[in-house]
């Protein structure tokens, strides 16, 4: 199936939902009364969880309005963002200092990361498009005792617009500078028993920076049918394509690289998820989830001048990730244990050659199955105190077997005060690429493994809420590149620790909405002489929401990055500098003209502040936007 729409025909830019200019009414406890798919094996009510948990509803995503998924993961405590320069560049977000590909991502449910990239399975988060998005659920700290292999750090999970009361459509135009465009129609309502939920966008991000720029296209679909009391069925469909370029990675970029030959992307995504919901008796609940994933991706780099470290290359892949998986809940809202058994089937196909001045050719082909088995047993000893603890067991092909930990207790010392702490352990099978690569690959490597233990304190006013957490975790045989004996190779062990804050103020008196953030990650390589690219020791927040009256809202946005070593093969041998700091603002003003039309304005950068994301990429300067969203 192939989705075509007219870009020249899209208009002008943002604001991604009607009604955004309303008061956010919603209260920080009745926050914690929500419910989530994510970080549980069957869906569970935020204080039901001892986990870090982060949630990014729909009316934040409206109210921040921002350009992209990414800049709005740049706003969670955490959450580590490396890109190379534009919207076509290289993207991993880390979570808590691990590796990007550490980070499980999913959307409704469905996992997303394809283990034949070069980067070891990270996702490129530039590929989803922001108004077909309901709410993002990130949790962190070891998920393996959850989702088997991938989920060392946490897991970020994207969930799409879902099935509303009545009939609703929206239609969303936004544009600006550099190029900028996109357009989209939601469609969704209940009838009867039935809900539906249909989402088309289309999105081209210019070039604000030079030769970095993606093109992308998106469907989904979700359908909630309740066929009676004791049965639901739901079905969750999603396709996109697109095309990106930019300078290549480590290739010093627009300023630095000794040519401008970029490289070049085209890629599909298709994913389906079918889910059966059976109420077998009043304390047993019974799913079976069937996911189906699959991603094509065909790529062109000229490499890097002088070529010596990086010729010339090609690659055609093709992934796809079957998932299978029975869950059994039973018992009520004091002691209750989720038990089941999942089985996933991965393949994997790759064709491509290497330009050394004469041509090699790379290519492997490889499947595996995992078939998996877990419980946990929850229990609310009393009305202050939870206790969690879960346990999985997976035997992979071709690999040794797993089994994963965790344990979890959250503690109310008071009606203002709580306490949650929690210890894991995580697993991740090497990638394909690690493993199959004709030049570099290594079927002897060993699963990267994770052991993370936090603790968080919240305390919770009238008016405020204030989060402390302190973080710890530790890696072994992290899969690297040994230039020297040119093979992927099993590493030396990393720690990483740190706090993160996390500040809200909404008061009575006023219209207006703080929030602020600030976290910092210490990275502890056993090698000394390691340096880890891409993850900054200090970032921080602050964002402030002013509901003017009924129908403006503004905001203002504050964003600081410390220092980080970004790694540059553009002199021809690798090399690793540190970038400055940098702080950026964003501004934003939303007007509601009448209850069916929003319109908003947005810059970002406005004070238009030059800064490296990468060795030679910088990023992108002051950009202006505009849009309308409008529901009939």
């Amino acid at each position: 199936m192939k989705i075509i729409f007219d870009r020249s025909a899209l208009f002008l830019v943002v604001a991604l939902a009607a009604g955004v200019s309303q008061a956010n009414t919603t209260t920080p406890n009745e926050t914690l009364e929500e419910m989530l798919v994510t970080g549980s094996l069957t869906e569970t009510s935020r204080d039901q969880l001892t986990s870090s948990i982060s949630v990014i509803d729909h009316e934040q995503i409206a109210r921040l309005n921002k350009r992209s998924v990414l800049d709005l993961l740049r706003t969670v405590p955490g959450l580590l963002v490396e890109e190379q320069g534009g919207p076509g560049g290289l993207v991993n977000v880390s979570m808590r200092g691990g590796e990007s590909n550490f980070t499980q991502v999913m959307v409704d449910g469905v996992q997303l990361n394809d283990p034949t990239n070069t980067r070891g399975g990270s996702f490129d988060f530039g590929s989803l498009s922001l108004s077909s998005i309901e709410r993002i659920e990130i949790v962190r700290g070891t998920q393996s005792t959850v989702y088997g292999s991938d989920a060392l750090s946490g897991v970020i999970n994207i969930i799409t617009l879902r099935p509303v009361k009545g009939h609703n459509k929206r239609l969303i135009i936004a544009g600006g500078e550099h190029g900028y465009k996109e357009a989209a129609l939601n469609l969704a309502g209940v009838s009867d028993n039935v809900g539906y939920s249909v989402q088309v966008a289309s999105r081209d991000s210019g070039e604000p920076i030079v030769g970095s720029m993606r093109k992308s296209d998106e469907v989904t679909l979700g359908i909630d049918w309740q066929v009676n009391d004791q049965h639901a069925l739901n079905v969750d469909f999603r396709y996109a394509d697109g095309e990106q370029s930019s300078y290549p990675e480590q290739s010093g970029g627009p300023q630095l690289a000794l040519t401008d030959d970029l490289y070049r992307t085209n890629y599909t995504d298709q994913s389906l998820a079918l889910t059966w919901i059976y109420q077998v008796q009043k304390n047993w609940l019974s799913s079976v989830t069937a996911n189906l994933y699959e991603h094509d991706e065909s790529l062109v780099s000229p490499g890097i001048y002088p070529y010596s470290s990086v010729p010339p290359y090609a690659t055609d892949t093709n992934f796809e990730r079957q998932t299978v998986r029975w869950v059994n809940r039973i018992g009520d809202q004091r002691y209750w244990a989720n038990v089941g058994v999942d089985h996933r089937r991965e393949s994997g196909h790759s064709v491509g050659m290497v330009d050394f001045g004469f041509i090699i050719p790379t290519q492997f082909e490889l499947d595996r199955a995992t078939k998996g088995a877990f419980v946990d047993v929850n229990a609310q000893v009393t009305a202050a105190t939870l206790l969690q603890a879960s346990v999985r067991y997976d035997d992979p092909d071709n690999s040794i077997n797993e089994s994963s930990y965790k344990l979890g207790i959250r503690h109310a010392l008071n009606d203002n005060l709580l306490v949650s702490s929690n210890w894991g352990q995580a697993y991740k099978l090497p990638s394909f690429f690690a493993l199959g690569d004709s030049l570099t690959g290594n079927t002897a490597l060993l699963p990267e493994t994770a052991e993370s233990w936090d603790i968080n304190v919240q305390w919770q006013g009238q008016e405020q809420r204030v989060v402390v957490s302190y973080f710890k975790n530790h890696y072994e045989n992290l899969v690297t590149f040994d230039d020297v004996n040119f093979i992927n190779v099993n590493s030396d062990p990393v720690d990483t620790s740190g706090v993160e804050l996390q500040w809200h103020w909404s008061p009575s008196a006023l219209p207006l909405t703080l929030n602020s953030s600030a976290t910092y990650t210490d990275i502890d390589a056993e090698n000394s002489e390691l340096r880890l690219t891409g993850r900054s020791a200090l970032k921080g927040s602050v964002s402030a929401r002013w509901d003017i009256n009924t129908s403006w809202t503004s905001g203002l946005d504050y964003r600081y990055t410390g220092e980080q070593y970004a790694g540059s093969q553009h002199t021809g041998t690798g090399t690793i500098e540190e970038l400055d700091d940098y702080q950026l603002l964003d501004f934003s003003l939303l007007w509601k003209m009448r209850q069916d039309v929003s319109l908003t304005f947005a810059i970002d950068n406005l004070l238009d502040k030059d800064y490296q994301t990468s060795v030679g990429f910088s990023g992108v300067g002051r950009f202006t936007r505009v849009g309308v969203a409008v529901e009939f």
